[in-house]
């Protein structure tokens, strides 16, 4: 098989049919599917009934930090660290904050601000994903299915995972996460904006290569500036393929090295610039800096039977279309961005390196339905083979989609239900948390690990431990508040734990039976119930 452009020739820009007005109802439906599913962890939480902590999604510790940046970025566009009770500057700019700061001084809670991003993801990640389709694939078959696989994927291997025992099942449900590009959009937003974003840079940096001008020349490095800023693993693979690609383009004879330079250089000097940023900040700032170290260390590398469980069933069909010569620059591109995703994998460039497998699920859909394309034609023109084919395309596209759609909603529904990630609130919990908002003076505050989480957007205080990657020696102290809060220490260890945190407050939530009041009495100045929840304040906590 040769894989040729789809397009109006070898290397020629994408047509400019592709607009709104060319989605048909099945384009449609597919937008309407993927809206629903971005809704389905709110949904779950809006079922249980309660009060809504303010987030969803598998890691409260990202939403908590990303909803204190939100909060934060209402007293200024810089952010800091806000999960260690020391001090820090305020040295991180993101894109978005500009946005959020605009809600919050009109008088949006952090939390509605943040999911206030969720309609723009959906859009963004559905648009990006259908003009590729259109682009790269001219069978109006074939791009329906790569629209569903690209968007949709999802390994079928984690659901029987829990037959084989051990860590498969959150290993897959891990690989699950970061490959399902539907599942950004529980919780992740900005990084279904950037995987939405990458494969319209890709067409704009298309079509600037073939002479186009106009908005490209805005689009394509605004995009890539806003991808990398986002989501630096994206923005890495974005440089890596259009730097080859172009290279690869002039290389063929295709173009010229001084003509695909002056195209390209733009694009990729502003994809740059945030991993320039980055870099900085780690470097000499200590929050990013452990928070670095604490990603590379805490993440050890997946076996390579588990990555083939969960990209096998897609990544091996669309091997077989990386089989003939390859031409124009658009069709270099696709065949180069997973393969440098793998790549990102396997060199320690980045901490947690897993996200360089998100949005590799769109090449390999559209590579995948171009090698068996093939097969599939000749099974239809067989006698009676046009049936065969057509059942065969659907159940292979509803087994790689539904099984692992079904389990990832099944299991969101159970996270909500065990609550073991504070998703609802009880009432005197928000009770306790308002009460340390309205506190005069500052002051920050020791509480569960899970709930230190909450206290920076819910209070706008620091929490002395709720994130492994923000906060310091967060083993110690995640054991040190849960001998405190557990009941568990002596009354001189409980009050060297709890003066020795800095703390002014310190929240126990509805979890937390122990008794502390008596144990610290001589160290409290007061100490207050909310319904299931205490709140106990020090003297001379700061």
């Amino acid at each position: 098989m040769t894989s040729t452009p789809q397009s109006d020739g070898a290397g020629a820009p994408p047509s400019r049919e592709a607009s709104w007005r060319s989605l048909d109802a099945f384009d449609l439906a597919v937008l309407a599917c993927l809206g629903v599913l971005s809704l389905a962890f709110l949904v779950s939480i809006a079922f249980h009934g309660g009060v809504f902590a303010g987030w969803e999604g598998y890691v409260v510790a990202d939403q908590g930090q990303y909803l204190s940046w939100v909060r934060d970025a209402g007293s200024g566009l810089l952010v800091g660290n806000r999960f260690d009770l020391l001090p820090d500057d305020n040295v991180f700019l993101h894109p978005t904050l500009v946005w959020s700061r605009l809600l919050n001084a009109a008088g949006v809670s952090a939390s509605l601000a943040y999911l206030l991003w969720k309609p723009v993801a959906v859009l963004v990640l559905f648009w990006g994903v259908w003009r590729y389709t259109r682009r790269l694939l001219e069978d109006r078959w074939q791009r329906r299915a790569a629209l569903v696989l690209g968007l949709l994927f999802i390994s079928p291997a984690a659901v029987i995972a829990p037959l084989w025992g051990g860590s498969g099942r959150g290993t897959l449900d891990f690989m699950a996460g970061e490959i399902w590009p539907a599942g950004h959009l529980w919780g992740y937003p900005m990084t279904a904006i950037a995987v939405g974003l990458t494969p319209l840079v890709f067409l704009w940096s298309e079509r600037l290569l073939a002479g186009g001008g106009g908005r490209e020349r805005l689009l394509a490095p605004a995009g890539a500036l806003m991808i990398a800023w986002l989501h630096p693993w994206q923005g890495l693979v974005l440089v890596a393929a259009l730097g080859l690609a172009g290279l690869w383009h002039a290389r063929a004879g295709e173009a010229d090295l001084r003509d695909v330079a002056r195209s390209l250089a733009p694009t990729l000097a502003a994809a740059l610039l945030p991993a320039v940023y980055y870099y900085v900040l780690s470097h000499v700032d200590d929050s990013w800096s452990r928070s670095e170290d604490v990603y590379r260390i805490g993440l050890g590398e997946i076996s390579p039977a588990w990555l083939l469980l969960a990209l096998g069933p897609l990544a091996l069909p669309a091997a077989l279309a990386y089989r003939g010569s390859i031409s124009g620059f658009q069709e270099r591109v696709l065949h180069l961005w997973a393969p440098l995703g793998f790549a990102l994998y396997l060199l320690p460039l980045t901490p947690v390196r897993f996200h360089s497998f998100n949005g590799l699920s769109i090449p390999l859909s559209i590579l995948a339905v171009r090698a068996a394309s093939p097969y599939l034609g000749r099974l239809a023109r067989r006698p009676s083979g046009a049936q065969a084919a057509a059942v065969l395309a659907v159940a292979a596209i509803v087994f790689l989609v539904v099984p692992g759609t079904v389990d990832r909603v099944r299991s969101a529904r159970g996270a909500v239900y065990l609550n073991k990630q504070p998703f609802i609130l009880e009432e005197g919990e928000r009770d306790a948390l308002e009460a340390i908002e309205r506190a005069p003076g500052g002051g920050g505050v020791l509480s569960s690990v899970d709930f230190g989480a909450l206290v920076p957007f819910w209070t706008g205080r620091e929490a002395y431990v709720g994130s492994p990657s923000w906060s310091p020696d967060f083993g110690s102290r995640a054991a040190a508040v849960g001998g405190l809060l557990g009941g568990t220490l002596a009354p001189d260890d409980a009050r060297l734990a709890a003066r020795s945190s800095g703390a002014r407050f310190i929240l126990q939530d509805c979890r937390s039976t122990a008794d502390l009041t008596r144990d610290l009495e001589p160290i409290l100045r007061d100490s207050r119930r909310y319904g299931c929840a205490t709140v106990l304040e020090l003297r001379d906590g700061s």
